[in-house]
């Protein structure tokens, strides 16, 4: 019975960190040419199943008490079945153009495979994570050109308030600025200023259960509008460009910014409403327990390996979306090289001990649920109980427990709260403190407006 709670729990977890099948709209190609002319005068205008994994109640009592010695109820084989046929409804990919699919995600996990995880470029890998969902319909030089000129208006900023590229509290507070505030940028070739749109929170759709494309840097920057996957990776990119030294962080459904100053002091930024928070804050209001701290699974800085495993996660759930498909020798590859680089990669664990489970159910389901005593009579059945069993501790040992929607929807009301309204100006006038020691000459760009 523990182990139908513990299992019964890995799918619950699933389903906040992996899309379901179900969800798919149809996508369009991404113009770059709409970034032709960043600045402007005017300001820019994971679920697997749904099921609710209870047991079966069958009409036949005997029946009924053979199935509830199962670890998962066979309704996860009903939903499953379900998603098979979603997958060739009229919403995925023609058969005839998988194959072409395919091929583009192929190509991308090949130059995944060339590059380096101790030492790699953070813009090219979440392009590479992205590009196969389009189609390879544009190419990296046209999504390097518009980080390169969100980079440009980060230096405008800098040399109008004064401060050192040189320094890396310096590029994050003018990077941070883009994400809190319309910016007036000078144009030193007319000598005008001009408005430029800060970089928005996307309150519509934002999990991308509707449009899987809401969760890519690429419809960032054809929107100026991202959500808390999208947004930390774009800030990576930007300082990436900039020579900045930044992290990714992870919480529970949520990933932010994490940056050092000279002296080794600790910021944390949320992407999503563009401010500082405290670690204790993150502590108190992230739904992360002292287990999955201690592992440092969450609120601690990724390394390079694991970032680059987590771009690799990010390719496999959209390998997944795209084609609809569970789990197959591609899927299995992307996981594989997963886990070699990171073993506790959340995203790679889910996605495994899901199709373990639903495998295990279907051969039990098959094999008219004998008894657990009796597996080692069905060395199949055995072996997929085994794997079910060993990639849920796999996932329990990392401290990683569910978020319920209650709880997350309480995040996002603290973050309207006065209360860390009040902290978050705390840490913000810390970090203006700082930056103030740091600039070279005084900051006349309100007065040269005033003119």
């Amino acid at each position: 019975m523990k182990l139908l709670v513990e299992i019964k729990h890995i799918l619950f977890f699933s389903a906040f960190l992996i899309k379901s099948l179900f969800c798919f709209s149809q996508i369009s190609t991404p113009k770059f040419q709409s970034f032709e002319s960043i600045v402007t005068n005017k300001p820019n205008s994971n679920k697997v199943s749904e099921s609710t994994n209870k047991l079966i109640q069958n009409k036949e009592e005997e029946e009924r008490k053979i199935k509830s010695t199962y670890p998962l109820s066979p309704k996860i084989n009903q939903v499953n079945e379900e998603n098979v046929k979603a997958m060739y409804s009229a919403n995925s990919v023609d058969p005839e153009n998988r194959t072409d699919a395919l091929s583009y995600f192929n190509k991308s996990f090949q130059q995944f495979l060339q590059i380096n995880p101790d030492s790699f470029s953070i813009t090219k890998a979440v392009y590479l994570s992205e590009m196969p969902y389009y189609n390879q319909s544009y190419n990296y030089s046209e999504f390097e050109k518009v980080i390169e000129q969100k980079a440009q208006l980060v230096k405008f900023i800098l040399k109008q308030e004064g401060l050192n590229e040189k320094s890396n509290l310096a590029l994050h507070y003018a990077i941070q600025k883009l994400f809190g505030q319309l910016n007036d940028i000078k144009d030193p070739v007319h000598n005008k200023y001009y408005t430029v749109d800060k970089i928005r929170y996307d309150f519509e759709d934002p999990m991308g259960e509707h449009d899987w494309t809401k969760m890519f840097v690429t419809k960032l920057l054809l929107t100026n509008k991202g959500q808390c996957h999208s947004l930390p990776l774009l800030y990576l990119c930007i300082s990436e460009h900039l020579g900045a030294k930044a992290y990714l962080s992870l919480s529970p459904n949520h990933s932010f910014i994490q940056f050092f100053d000279e002296s080794g002091k600790r910021y944390n930024y949320e992407t999503t409403n563009a401010h500082l928070v405290s670690t204790s804050w993150l502590m108190q209001s992230t739904y992360v327990n002292s287990t999955a701290y201690k592992n440092k699974i969450y609120l601690d800085t990724l390394s390079s390996r694991k970032l680059y495993a987590q771009c690799l996660a990010d390719l496999l759930l959209c390998y997944q979306e795209k084609l609809k498909v569970n789990y197959d020798s591609f899927s299995q590859s992307l996981i594989n090289k997963i886990l070699k680089e990171d073993s506790v990669n959340l995203t790679a664990l889910m996605v495994r001990a899901n199709y373990y489970i639903t495998t295990f159910e279907k051969l039990a389901r098959s094999k008219g649920y004998p008894p657990i005593k009796e597996f080692y009579k069905y060395p199949d059945l055995q072996l997929a109980y085994n794997n079910a069993k060993l990639t849920q501790q796999a996932i329990a040992v990392t401290g990683f427990q569910e978020m319920p929607p209650e709880a997350y929807n309480k995040w996002q009301e603290t973050l309207k709260d006065e209360k860390t309204k009040e902290q978050e100006k705390y840490e913000q006038e810390k970090m203006n403190i700082e930056i103030k020691k740091l600039q070279v000459v005084p900051n006349s760009l309100t007065n040269k407006l005033k003119k």
